[in-house]
């Protein structure tokens, strides 16, 4: 686990790094100020309001319950809707090798240093959570044998709310692969 550093508003931030792959759509963007075409991603997880739900509904438990689930439900079908109509505007596809909540390593075949992106990374199936930024690429890295060429990007925007589910991802799989070697 390596640590990544972002400079925002004369604030430091340092934010866990994890390699993976994950598949990620993008589009090419004309300038770095054009508005997004997605300005947030769709993350099914929200537990603050279902526990605010649970806590001051004044409804039987069945029934918080049961609405509770119907909520899981329709956020997966939401999800996967807009994950199939995404298709239509960000025709490109990309492989997130290394990521963190400030930037990332793709692996990608017609990127140039300084195109901006904006991405659409699917951090998961179930519970869908998908997440919504603009990237910039900052310079080729290395070709990797059976993989192909990489670029180093860091996030130019991303709401914080995204962060954050990058962030819990990173932590998530990192904790798991702690566990996993531990018991190896």
């Amino acid at each position: 686990m390596s640590e990544a550093k972002e400079n925002t508003d004369s604030e430091s931030r340092n934010y866990s790094r994890i390699s993976c792959f994950i598949r990620a759509m993008y589009r090419k963007m004309s300038h770095p100020d054009e508005p997004q075409l997605c300005p947030s991603g769709v993350n099914a997880e929200d537990k603050d309001f279902r526990d605010r739900f649970a806590a001051g509904s004044g409804l039987p438990e069945p029934a918080v319950a049961f609405l509770l689930n119907l909520d899981k439900k329709l956020d997966r079908l939401i999800a996967q809707a807009s994950k199939d109509s995404l298709s239509a505007y960000f025709q490109k596809q990309l492989v997130i090798l290394d990521l963190s909540a400030s930037g990332l390593m793709v692996q990608a075949n017609d990127l140039q240093a300084n195109d901006y992106l904006e991405l659409m990374i699917f951090l998961g199936e179930f519970p869908p959570v998908l997440v919504s930024g603009v990237a910039q690429v900052l310079r080729p890295g290395k070709t990797l044998p059976g993989v192909g060429p990489t670029y180093a990007m860091h996030f130019t925007r991303l709401r914080e709310n995204e962060r954050e589910q990058i962030v819990r991802y990173v932590f998530k799989e990192n904790r798991q692969r702690i566990r996993t070697e531990k018991f190896k």
